[in-house]
């Protein structure tokens, strides 16, 4: 069978970094004598690359160069492939953008650069024909060495193989057994953090995960409680527990829920 217009595939050698791009340009362009400049066999080797690699590279020397002007170390070590965007002012915008708010220490998760990113695309005269899909923020990451992180927040859960909540629920199983579903009923109690900032973000280029914690999380909360039988034929209105006796963003309006006040917005025996 004919290969002749098979796709060319590239081979399984070792990708450099910009770090090690540059260390190699400068080995051949300051030699420490004219006929000390070493060969091209020599430099692959040491490398772990092809002398076609090293000879490919040689003739990239000035593109780059200019590419890594400016970049942070990070960047260059991280760096293996390069590829050009489709809209660098876009994208210049946007970096600049970012590395701004980190420096705030903001969260910036995924979805809110991709908004960010298409935001720009409708501020340009025209409009940059552009989708801020998940694969062009990856794209972005890759050429910035952009990195993302979770931040860790407090945390605790129930023991669930606790033998004494195990032998409860068991009895409490028994229990509700022996009632049709629709009378059973199960009311739980969250908390809604509305101040809390997203736990994903980006990081800037040089930037460690490490840097991008130990903030202090906001605590202002409402207590919501919400109830309804096991089949799901009857739900009970949502209730609503915060701190103001009468909040003022619904003062002087019927609320849309029930709402009680409770000095720290928990939910008691009152």
């Amino acid at each position: 069978m004919s290969t002749l217009n098979a796709p060319r595939k590239r081979g399984k050698g070792k990708r450099l970094t910009d770090t090690e791009r540059l260390q190699i340009l400068g080995l051949f362009s300051a030699p420490v004598f004219a006929n000390t400049a070493p060969s091209n066999r020599r430099v692959a080797k040491q490398y772990g690359v092809s002398e076609s690699a090293i000879r490919a590279l040689r003739l990239k020397e000035t593109k780059i160069i200019e590419r890594t002007n400016g970049k942070s170390k990070a960047q260059l070590d991280c760096t293996r492939r390069y590829a050009t965007a489709a809209f660098p002012e876009l994208e210049t915008q946007l970096h600049a953008w970012l590395i701004n708010m980190r420096r705030q220490k903001v969260s910036i998760p995924p979805n809110v650069v991709r908004h960010k990113a298409k935001s720009i695309a409708n501020s340009f005269d025209p409009p940059l024909q552009f989708e801020a899909s998940p694969g062009c923020l990856e794209n972005y990451r890759r050429r910035s060495s952009v990195g993302i992180t979770i931040l860790h927040g407090e945390g605790g859960e129930v023991d669930k193989e606790d033998p004494e909540l195990l032998a409860g629920l068991a009895v409490l199983s028994n229990i509700v057994a022996t009632y049709p579903e629709h009378c059973v009923y199960n009311m739980d109690e969250t908390e809604l953090f509305y101040r809390t900032l997203p736990r994903k973000t980006l990081l800037a280029p040089d930037e460690s995960p490490v840097s991008a914690r130990g903030r202090k999380v906001p605590k202002d909360h409402v207590s919501l409680i919400l109830c309804a039988n096991s089949d799901g034929t009857h739900k009970i209105p949502i209730t609503l527990v915060g701190k103001a006796n009468e909040p003022l963003c619904v003062r002087g309006t019927s609320w849309p829920v029930h709402y009680f006040s409770q000095k720290k917005a928990w939910v008691d025996r009152e």
